[in-house]
């Protein structure tokens, strides 16, 4: 697994950031370094957040990571496309997070948060996309931590671990639960084993001990017992069945003949019984008859009396129903009863509720106290932003007569930089303004002196000249044929007039930038002189000391509009909305009042009608009228009863007198049959027979109870045997087993031990090669051998000093020694996790520890060892240890501005 890209919005310190990992490459040596708290860790968090949805910490849950500069709308979210095996994913989290209701214009509903995963055409989500996490990368969250996130404070976890505290993380690690699984259930089935086995043997015991010996074998049957031999045992027991088997035989002949015997005679005596019952029964139905003439004149007196009872009855039959009318004033006295213990029990709950509310109304207007003193101490705030508000307006003022002046000098430069143009353009032109009147004035004076080379031509002597008068024309100006003419002159004279006046032009220009100039040098001195600066004032550094100060306003008025905010918040809704509790809780106690009052009234109501109900009754309750009820009817019943009762013996009676005479006459025609039976005597002879029966009958008994006893046990014992003999088999196979994988021979060790030591056994290796080239080949790790007592061998570890071959505790290290010692066996672990699952590539590893613990020439040993470790993979540490940016030249510089938001840049 490689990152290329992860991208954080509103988690932890960052606002919004993305890192293109893939600028790093796919391999080699990477830092990410920036001051403590700006936000490198949280870049681990958000890519272990991405993969599993918790951060790269166990204190670091991924709740937990929740931007504080996010608003509720906005939702945490990571993203993170990664490579593996040549693939691209892209995996997103977005966490839970408020948004506004759809079609309503107030309130919020949460929105779930959601996990996707994508590549090619595929999408999953939530569960899925978990799942398929797993099922990609190959190992869980705490695997991934392991082997890829190493996390700050973990390495020593796994250094300083105690060998039971190791065997967990390698179990998580290596997943070998299974054979602790295994051995766990060999374990099962050895108890099973074992327990069948004693099962067994107690079936066996429990059979011979059931056995009832007889005969020849029955003193070999003594030394019998579960250890015996099977042979000897069914041997045995087969003997004394047949032995009993013919003795059985013997009784049943002997019994047959005494029991015919006996029949003949129980049949004599039954007679003779029969004919002795017949004669006192008619003996005694004679007496019957000759009483019951006395009897049935009785009957009728006592019928005839009971009918006098019979008002008695019908009179407690109407006491009973009298009493039973009032049966329903019982019903209304129970309910005011219970109308009563109502509302005793609702004026105590209202006690108690009244009690509460002005607990609460009491806190509620100490509530209000704390907020208005909260107020009057944020009273100023409104002020203070007026104040800052003024004074960011005077320093904004002075900050454009500041930018205005800035501008009138570089408008002054500019001005400058115009005159000099414009003198040297002047200049220029006058220049030539002077060439063209010189070039005129020639050209004027050739002209008239043609015109006097012309006028010459006209002299005469002693003629006057026309110009001077003289009459001597002693040396007359010659006549030019290449003189100009008075239109060249014109022309010059025109040409000499449009440069003097684009010469006065120029030089009126460049009077005019200097008077410009000279005006913007007296506007800017009064805006020194405004601005109370002195004239050489550096107006950049003002204008930056000025800036700092409004950057200051600004902060100051944030907190200031703050504390306003704070306040109106608390004069216009919160300590009204208290005050308004305070009142609602006023008026819930005198509601809770006046309802308890109502209560006293109901309860007061009841006691009244209560007292009045029972001063109509004729008993105190119910039970008692209802008891008294039953009484009256029961003794109306029992008149009712008894003279029914004396009606039907009375009927019964002459019904009786005459069956006796049916009876009588019956018996003395069968007695006239038959003649008398000596029944003592038959009865003897019967005693005799049964006593021998009896006697035959238990000495068979014996034998067949001892037969039927034996041959169960027979039948028993046989697939007892069988049953043993495959459980003893069991048992043994399985014992050797379990004390093997448990540790009971001479390695104490278990079968998941055995494999963890495999395991650990390579990682060692591993981390030798590395801790080697740290250490400069000084320490070397080995697993102790020792057991101690009964305990078994574990996952501690020894450290071996190679140059004084002394071996040692691993907490015997130091602090950087510890770390390379914990940096050696982390990378290691990696390695192997990673041969060992054959499918999984971790191209990437992340170290988040103690590079401060070491010296110099520990720190370039270790980056040694990480720069080689990275030729196949890319490791990106994270550091204060500002040496380390010399050493590695990919990095990721992380910052915070004064807001506290977190922000990344890659170095390559």
């Amino acid at each position: 697994m490689r990152p290329v890209r992860l991208y954080m919005k509103a988690f932890g310190s960052y606002s919004e950031e993305e890192i293109d990992f893939d600028l790093l490459g796919s391999r080699g040596l990477y830092l990410i370094t920036g001051d403590t708290g700006a936000g490198k860790t949280t870049i681990f968090d958000a890519i272990t957040y991405a993969l599993y949805g918790k951060g790269s910490g166990e204190e670091r849950d991924g709740r937990m990571m929740r931007s504080k500069f996010a608003d509720k709308f906005t939702p945490t979210k990571v993203e993170l496309v990664f490579e593996y095996r040549g693939k691209m994913y892209t995996v997103s989290r977005t966490s839970d997070h408020e948004r506004p209701q759809k079609g309503q214009r107030e309130g919020t509903t949460t929105q779930k948060g959601e996990s996707v995963l994508s590549y090619d055409d595929n999408v999953f989500k939530n569960a899925e996309c978990d799942r398929k996490i797993g099922e990609i990368l190959g190992i869980g969250y705490e695997q991934f931590r392991q082997v890829a996130m190493i996390a700050q404070g973990e390495f020593l976890r796994l250094i300083y671990a105690n060998s039971k505290e190791r065997e967990k993380i390698f179990r998580d690690l290596f997943k070998t639960d299974k054979y602790d699984q295994f051995s766990r259930k060999l374990k099962a089935r050895f108890d099973r084993a074992k327990e069948n086995y004693d099962k067994q043997n107690s079936r066996l015991n429990e059979q011979i001990n059931g056995v009832k010996p007889t005969g020849a074998a029955a003193e070999k049957w003594q030394g019998i017992n579960s250890d015996s031999k099977e042979d000897d045992i069914l041997s045995l027991l087969r003997d004394m069945t047949a032995e009993d088997d013919a003795l059985v035989g013997e009784y049943n002949t002997k019994l047959g003949n005494i029991r015919t015997a006996l029949d003949t005679v129980k049949a004599d005596i039954s007679k003779g019984e029969d004919r002795r019952k017949k004669q006192a029964d008619r003996d005694r139905l004679g007496e019957e008859y000759e009483h019951i003439i006395p009897a049935l004149q009785k009957l009728n007196e006592e019928k005839e009396k009971k009918a006098a009872l019979l008002p008695e009855r019908d009179r407690l039959n109407s006491d009973a129903a009298k009493l039973e009318a009032q049966l329903v004033q019982y019903k209304e006295l129970e309910n005011q009863k219970n109308t009563k213990s109502r509302c005793e029990a609702k004026y105590d709950d209202l006690s108690h509720a009244i009690l509460q509310l002005k607990g609460n109304h009491e806190h509620r207007i100490k509530k209000i106290g704390e907020l208005k003193a909260e107020r009057s101490s944020l009273e100023g705030a409104k002020a203070e932003c007026e104040r800052i508000t003024y004074a960011g307006k005077v320093l904004a003022a002075k900050m454009k007569a500041l930018e205005d002046i800035s501008q009138k000098l570089k408008d002054i430069d500019e001005t400058r930089a115009e005159l000099v143009k414009a003198q040297a353009y002047a200049q220029k032109e006058i220049e030539k303004s002077a060439a063209f009147e010189r070039e005129a004035s020639e050209c004027r004076q050739r002209f008239l002196l043609e015109q006097a080379g012309i006028m010459a031509e006209q002299l005469r002597d002693n003629e006057p000249c026309p110009v001077c008068g003289s009459l001597d024309h002693p040396l007359p100006a010659a006549h030019s044929m290449n003189a100009p003419s008075q239109e060249d002159v014109k022309r010059a004279e025109k040409a000499a007039k449009k440069q003097s006046d684009i010469a006065s032009e120029a030089s009126a220009e460049a009077s005019s930038v200097k008077a410009s100039l000279e005006e913007k040098e007296r506007t800017v001195q009064d805006m020194f002189k405004n601005a109370e600066l002195d004239a050489g004032a550096d107006i950049n550094a003002e204008i930056a000391a000025v800036n700092e100060k409004l950057k200051d306003a600004r902060i100051r008025y944030k907190e200031a509009e703050k504390k306003a905010k704070r306040y109106v918040e608390l004069n216009e809704v919160l300590i009204q909305k208290a005050e308004d509790e305070a009142n609602k809780m006023l008026s819930d106690i005198t509601e809770a009042e006046k309802e308890q009052t109502a209560v006293r009234s109901a309860k007061e109501n009841a006691e009244s009608r209560i007292a009045e109900i029972r001063t109509q009754l004729t008993y105190d309750s119910e039970k008692e009228a209802r008891n008294n009820i039953d009484l009256l009817k029961s003794r109306a019943d029992a008149i009712d009863k008894d003279h029914s009762e004396a009606a039907a013996k009375l009927q019964k009676a002459n019904e009786d007198s005459k069956s006796l005479e049916g009876r009588i006459r019956l018996l003395n025609e069968q007695l006239a049959e038959g003649s008398d039976i000596d029944i003592t005597a038959k009865r003897n002879e019967q005693q005799e027979l049964e006593a021998g029966e009896a006697q035959l009958s238990g000495e068979r008994e014996q034998a067949v109870t001892r037969r039927s006893r034996n041959k169960e046990a027979l039948d028993a014992i046989v697939p007892i045997l069988a049953d043993k003999a495959a459980a003893e088999k069991e048992y043994g196979m399985y014992s050797v087993l379990f004390r093997t994988v448990s540790g009971g021979t001479g390695a104490k060790m278990t079968f998941e031990m055995f494999v963890l030591s495999w395991y650990f056994n390579k990682i060692l290796e591993y981390a030798n090669r590395h801790l080697s080239e740290m250490t400069g080949g000084m320490y070397r790790l080995s697993r102790s051998e020792q057991s101690k007592g009964n305990s078994k061998v574990g996952l501690d570890i020894d450290v071996i000093d190679c140059y004084n071959n002394e071996k040692r505790e691993i907490k015997s290290l130091s602090g950087g020694e510890s770390f390379q010692a914990s940096l050696a066996l982390a990378v290691a672990m990696s390695e192997v996790v990673q041969d060992r699952e054959g499918g999984i590539r971790l191209d990437t590893m992340f170290v988040d520890e103690g590079f401060g613990s070491l010296d110099g020439d520990k720190l370039d040993k270790v980056v040694s060892a990480l720069k080689t470790l990275a030729a196949h993979r890319l490791i990106g540490i994270i550091s204060h240890v500002d040496s380390l940016k010399n050493e590695i030249d990919m990095r990721i510089d992380v910052t915070k501005d004064n807001k506290g938001i977190s922000s990344a840049r890659v170095m390559v």
